[in-house]
């Protein structure tokens, strides 16, 4: 998939435009990011002048972004916030402040709204015929799933907390880690579940087994968690084993809608 994404960009890049496309895609980015606050980008680009978006003021930092091709316009304009993220990761554009960037995009996150408007909602038919294919019935979820979650444990290990929570995380403070944030939601999943030891839970969508663990081992209940994930299935189930939680903690590797059985709480987390 990641061949065929770059093949794509390639092609892009070399693909002539005329020129008033290649302007009102320019235009049309400017436009959306101008009234930027709380910050400005310096947006650069060979063979252009260089725009300053947002508020560049004294008191206000400006962050440069550098424009490595102009396939850069075709990703923001058609593909919108999303499409910024994948130009990224394609090399269409960079930063000397990747994080800061992003930060100043979120705290304006009405501005990143406004580029899935316009000339977004052009591909919104392509997104829906390409969301048809990729329903989740039985066979779909399965292969979607596969496609994510099974790149390799490994890899999501680099960029998660040791609670492999995979989610958005509750802070109790200001400068509370991640995995403080985990915890402090999984306390908080359990407390609204009003978890007690006689309790049989169904989890749907295990992850890497946490929350099943957790749940086990702090308030006394029974866990049956169900993933389609092979490569999550196998460190929750390692995990459990680990932990010699076996009498509490069912692992399944089965679709939720082929669960039998009868439970006193149903839990599932973004799933």
């Amino acid at each position: 998939m990641s061949t065929q994404i770059t093949a794509y960009a390639d092609q892009l890049s070399t693909q002539a435009r005329p020129s008033f496309v290649q302007g009102v895609l320019r235009r049309t980015l400017h436009a959306k990011l101008a009234d930027l606050k709380g910050g400005a980008i310096r947006l650069e680009e060979p063979g252009a002048d260089v725009r300053v978006l947002g508020e560049s003021i004294a008191g206000q930092v400006t962050y440069r972004v550098q424009v490595r091709d102009p396939a850069f316009y075709d990703y923001a304009c058609l593909g919108g916030s999303i499409g910024l993220g994948e130009a990224w990761v394609l090399g269409l554009w960079d930063s000397d402040d990747l994080v800061a960037v992003s930060r100043l995009l979120l705290r304006n996150i009405e501005r990143l709204d406004a580029l899935d408007g316009g000339l977004a909602r052009l591909r919104l038919p392509l997104l829906k015929a390409f969301q048809w294919r990729h329903r989740n019935h039985r066979d779909n979820s399965r292969l979607n799933i596969a496609a994510h979650y099974d790149l390799g444990n490994d890899f999501f290990k680099l960029f998660l907390d040791p609670t492999m929570m995979y989610s958005a995380g509750i802070f109790p403070s200001q400068d509370a880690t991640m995995q403080e944030a985990s915890e402090t939601k999984l306390r908080r999943i359990c407390e609204k579940l009003q978890l007690k030891p006689t309790d049989r839970v169904v989890e749907i969508g295990t992850g890497w087994g946490e929350l099943a663990l957790h749940a086990a081992t702090q308030y006394g209940c029974r866990v049956t968690t169900t993933t389609i994930s092979n490569e999550q299935y196998k460190v929750a189930s390692a995990r459990v084993d680990e932990a010699e939680l076996a009498h509490r903690v069912t692992v399944l590797n089965q679709d939720y809608r082929d669960l039998s059985g009868s439970y006193d709480k149903l839990v599932s987390v973004e799933m």
